[in-house]
């Protein structure tokens, strides 16, 4: 008599894992990172080296 095959060995599974979430809006909408960039052109311009008009287009940009 012949013994009964031993099933093939399971493979382990790795889990799946979902991408993570993408960065929750802070106030009126606007992520964290547009925060800071708006920040950081607001003291360039606070320093002078952006103009109001200039300081609007990039802040107009950065909004979209």
């Amino acid at each position: 008599m012949q013994a009964a095959a031993a099933p093939p060995p399971q493979q382990e599974q790795q889990p799946v894992y979902a991408p993570p979430p993408e960065p929750a809006p802070v106030s009126g909408g606007m992520s964290a990172d547009q925060i800071d960039r708006l920040k950081e052109l607001a003291a360039l311009r606070d320093q002078g080296i952006l103009t109001e008009e200039e300081f609007a287009a990039q802040k107009a940009q950065i909004l979209e």
